[in-house]
């Protein structure tokens, strides 16, 4: 995976643009095991932390129906 798309990634979490972070796992292999923070979270995890629910769904039903791990 680029590093720009893992920047990119990070920047859209931080943001907490949900919505574009959906679109990048839906169009990206492999961009949701990418760890974008220094103690190697995803956007998943950060999504989690932050009691973001519909989010965590919302990322779990694109990796569920893209036959991806969770993590």
């Amino acid at each position: 995976m680029a590093k720009t798309s893992q920047k990119e990634l990070f920047d859209m979490v931080m943001k907490k643009e949900w919505t574009e972070v959906v679109k990048m796992y839906k169009q990206n292999l492999g961009i949701h095991t990418a760890k974008i923070t220094s103690s190697g979270d995803t956007a998943l995890h950060i999504a989690v932390s932050e009691g973001s629910v519909e989010m965590v769904e919302q990322l779990i039903k694109v990796l569920d129906s893209k036959g991806r791990k969770m993590l």
